[in-house]
């Protein structure tokens, strides 16, 4: 998906992600698979590990999708990486560059309530990876302002010159409450890989707006002004209705007895 990713923000196939072999193992621990889970259970300190194939001296990138504590011990090759009070565990785990062989990922935990779903291991090309990012930096902005309107909302403002037709792409999450506009004009936005915001554009200078609204904000400003509304009917009704006002209406009262509130 990675590779998929980044070949979608150049135009070209890219390939810096090499998927690797990985095996697990256990000790001290129960497991049991429940279906969707691995439910882990132990009454000492448990270890989990995962061996990778690692075929030839590359950079190496570990994935574990867990429960783990975030301060989980985490050992590569028997030497714990991670100082005390390092959060490690969550996200993409950078091994660095490995000696061609096995290599060993593991980590302790002690009690009953852990699972993990999976564990995966890649191959990570950096000269690629350069690559790629020098292409997209030519044509990142060359000025960038967020700011907030007066209901707090944000703003993304900027411009840059794109060197070809293509895609402005965002790590802003996708949501349907975001509008957009280039050079002064609507545009819809698209969504990369179901996460993030991309805007079309074509080659040369342009500008580009981001602006958030709350889904359903309009509709409750507009629900807001029906209330706002019904309790002003409302407020009529008891100033002229004598059976439920606490002084009748009079000569002074002139709206009253202008109007027929309907009942």
């Amino acid at each position: 998906m990675l590779n998929r990713f980044m070949s979608a923000l150049t135009g070209e196939q890219i390939v810096c992600y090499t998927p690797l072999e990985v095996n697990t193992d256990y000790e001290h621990c129960e497991v049991k698979y429940d279906g969707s889970r691995y439910r882990l259970k132990t009454s000492e300190t448990g270890v989990l590990s995962f061996k990778i194939n690692n075929p030839i001296r590359q950079n190496v990138l570990f994935y574990l999708d867990s429960n783990l504590s975030e301060f989980t011990h985490v050992y590569l090759n028997g030497t714990r990486i991670n100082d005390q009070g390092e959060r490690l565990i969550r996200g993409v785990i950078e091994l660095g560059e490995l000696e061609a062989g096995e290599v060993v990922v593991s980590l302790a935990f002690s009690g009953d309530k852990h699972w993990f779903t999976h564990a995966s291991a890649a191959a990570f090309d950096t000269k690629k990876f350069g690559a790629v990012a020098n292409k997209l930096n030519k044509g990142s902005p060359t000025s960038l302002m967020v700011s907030r309107n007066k209901f707090g909302e944000p703003i993304i403002t900027g411009t840059l010159h794109a060197p070809q037709n293509g895609v402005i792409f965002t790590s802003v999450p996708a949501d349907r409450g975001w509008k957009a506009e280039i050079d002064g004009k609507s545009v819809k936005p698209e969504t990369v890989y179901k996460a993030f915001i991309a805007l079309p554009i074509s080659q040369g200078h342009h500008t580009f707006t981001l602006r958030y609204r709350p889904r359903g904000l309009v509709g409750g400003v507009i629900i807001s002004g029906i209330s706002i509304v019904l309790c002003a009917v409302l407020a009529v009704r008891r100033k002229c209705n004598p059976a439920t006002s606490n002084s009748p209406p009079t000569a002074e009262s002139p709206f009253c007895n202008s109007f027929e509130i309907p009942t």
